[in-house]
Parts: C-alpha cells; structure tokens; sequence
C-alpha cells in the first residue's frame, strides 16, 4: 500500500500495511494512536484500518471516522464518571458491545494467538505462500483499490509443466520438496506488495498491484529465469522442472474478477496449447495476430490522456522543440511537436527525455530511437514523429509511466 500518515507526535510516518506491525508491537500504541486519530492529517482509510483490526469489523471508511470520534467521547465520559483512564481499547469495546450493539459474542483472546489462527486460515502452511480463498478477498479488495485511484494491476497463473510425470517417476516425496523450493524460489523474486497463492494442486497463482502488463509479463519472465537457474545447480538437477503461465490484466482485459480470471486461466491454456514452457497474454495474442498478417506493430499502443511535457535530443544536443507523447507501446512512441524539425534531423537517431506526466516530473527517463514516419499539418502548425525505440521500454520504466500517467489502449 502507498498511503501514510502524517502527525506530529513523534511517530515516524507509516505505511497501511505497517499500521498493523505498529499496533501489534506495543499496548501502549493503542493508546498514543487515540492522539493521533483526533490530528486533521490522519486519512479517511486510517480509520478504518483500525477499527478492523481492533474489532474485525469491515465498516466503510467515513461510518470507521463516525464511530472513533464516538469512541474518543465515549471513553471521556467513562473515565470521567469511574475517574480512571480506561483506555482506548476498552472504550471501544463497551462502545461496539453494550452502545452500539455491532459487536454480539465477543471473547477475550491474546492477540499473538489470533494472529496464529488467522494465518492458518489464510496460508497454505505447507508451502509457506497463502491460499486460493485469502487470494480471492485480496483480489477482490485490491479491485476497489484500483477503481478508486485508477490503477491497474495483473495476475499471473502458473502451472507446473507434466508435475504428474514427476510425482510418478521419483515420488512424492521428491514432488513436494521441488514444490517447497519453487515457491521458495518466487517468493524471492517478488515485492513486498506482491501475493503468491496455491490456486490448487501444482497450481500457483500471483498478483501483482499496480502493475500492467508489460510488468506482469517481465516479472513472470525473471521467475522463469531464476527457476531455471535455481533447478540447474540443486540436487535435483537431472529433473527438468518448467511452468506455463497465462496473464490477465485488470481493467484492460476484464473489470470483474471472476471474468479476469477466466482470462488468465485462459491465457495460461494456450500457453499449454502452444506446447508449453511458455508464457501467454494478450500481448502475445496481439503479437501472433500480427505475424499470421503480416503487420509490423507488436505490441498494443497506449494513448496517453494525462497532460505531459518532453524534450528532444538529437545526440548530446538539445533541439529545443517542447512536444508530448500522443501514445506509446513498449517499442515505440507518437510524438506531437509545435514546430517543424530540420530535415538534417529527420534521418539521425533522437532521444525523447520526459520531463513531466501529470503531476509527477522525472529525472532520468529517456528513450532513444529513429524516427519512422513524420506527417505535418499546417493548419494547426504542429507536426507529428513516429519513433521506434532501439530498445524495448524495460519493466521499471513501464511501471513509472503506468502509475503516473492515464493511459488506455487503442
């Protein structure tokens, strides 16, 4: 989660996923937080974080804000009327219980041990990665994440390639341990934000928070890397152990979950189709579309709807022309300009610099590449490039301009 909290009571700023960590590590926070709670900085989602992990309860955001100024006055009038200072904790609890009546059976328990509950209820305890149930909550939640700040995110299926034939040669024995260290080996290589689940059997199902699909497709391509690797020096080296994989994008390729599954589990089908040891999107759909007709684009083209500002370089020198980026791909950009370029320029290589995207400006985000096509119009006086990058745009920077800019496919 990218959200913090900002006071001035002598906390570091947080994180959402650290409001749990910082709750969990000392009573006493439950207290100082009650300070916090009253600051004008603390956000609309702090509230509800907290009450859920106080409470359980799931309660929509302005209602969580309601209830802790409730809390707050609830516990004031207690104190003042037992003349002790009964704490945050317990305030909230007489207030959901006895006032409110949201809370109907509720039992004293040490928060470590409902911590061990809850992660044997989420986790695959097994493989130490969580399980298809918790996955589809954090889904589902991460969904309403995007809608609301217009992000976009993917998932990754996995399956291991002919699993059976191992279980079947060397046993089961050998089949869970190559289990153990696969999932081992793509935890290493995720975010911390990242969630690996059993979706079942040899199975395994990733996803990936504001991530398109070009950094879905990068990502799923270094575990393949780095499993490869891993196998080739471990003591089962002799067995060959490969994975297909499909990708689905959220909300290019669906804007439910269920069908964004469906396409996933669909991708990840014809990676099998395909003869396995694959990995398949829609990208890949696209790119053999293109093949079988003989089209040169590869990739899908993004139009870029934030306001953004570039500079054009050609070699070390600056031309001085200000221009945006109309759409871009992975392999190539449109570039709208307000002058014309020398014609001694069209034929050397440029680089484009971004300056801006939206509200967010860059320092070292360049691309290179020659143009390809340039078409003028004088009515407007503004004339357009078609550039090809000399090399694909990396996942790193893919992501930045995911995150920064609003983009839609053409």
């Amino acid at each position: 989660m990218t959200h913090k909290v900002g006071h001035a009571y002598g906390f570091a700023s947080i994180e959402m996923d650290e409001v749990r960590k910082f709750l969990f590590n000392e009573t006493e926070n439950f207290e100082k937080i009650t300070d916090v709670v009253k600051s004008d900085n603390f956000p609309l989602w702090g509230y509800k974080a907290l009450l859920q992990f106080l409470t359980g309860l799931d309660i929509p955001e302005e209602k969580a804000k309601e209830h802790c100024d409730h809390i707050i006055e609830h516990r004031k009038h207690l104190s003042e009327k037992l003349q002790r200072d009964i704490g945050f904790r317990v305030a909230a609890l007489d207030y959901f219980y006895n006032k409110m009546r949201l809370l109907k059976n509720p039992r004293f328990i040490e928060i470590e041990d409902f911590e061990k509950i809850l992660s044997m209820s989420k986790e695959d305890t097994k493989l130490g990665c969580y399980n298809i149930n918790y996955f589809n909550t954090v889904a589902h939640n991460e969904i309403k994440r995007a809608e609301r700040y217009s992000h976009c995110f993917s998932i990754i299926i996995i399956d291991l390639d002919d699993f059976k034939a191992i279980n079947d040669t060397y046993g089961h024995i050998v089949g869970d341990k190559i289990l153990e260290q696969f999932v081992a080996v793509i935890k290493a290589n995720l975010r911390s934000e990242d969630v690996l689940a059993r979706y079942g059997g040899d199975e395994f199902i990733i996803l990936l928070p504001q991530t398109g699909r070009v950094g879905a497709r990068a990502m799923a391509e270094r575990i393949k890397h780095r499993l490869e690797e891993h196998f080739k020096s471990s003591e089962n080296k002799s067995i060959s152990v490969r994975f297909s994989a499909g990708i689905a994008t959220y909300p290019y390729d669906a804007e439910d979950y269920d069908t964004l599954l469906d396409c996933a589990d669909k991708a990840l089908y014809k990676s099998k189709f395909l003869g396995k040891n694959m990995i398949y999107d829609y990208l890949e759909s696209e790119r053999l579309a293109g093949i079988a007709t003989g089209e040169k684009r590869r990739f899908v083209r993004y139009r870029v709807i934030s306001d953004n500002e570039i500079d054009i370089q050609a070699g070390n020198s600056f031309i001085g022309i200000d221009g945006r980026i109309v759409n871009i791909s992975p392999n190539g950009a449109f570039i709208e300009c307000n002058c014309n370029l020398a014609d001694n320029l069209l034929k050397q290589p440029l680089s484009i610099i971004l300056k801006r995207i939206g509200n967010n400006g860059f320092n070292n985000l360049k691309f290179k590449g020659n143009i390809v096509r340039v078409n003028n119009e004088s009515r407007t006086l503004k004339f357009y490039i078609a550039l090809q990058f000399d090399k694909m745009i990396n996942a790193s920077q893919w992501r930045q301009l995911e995150q920064s800019a609003q983009m839609v496919p053409q």
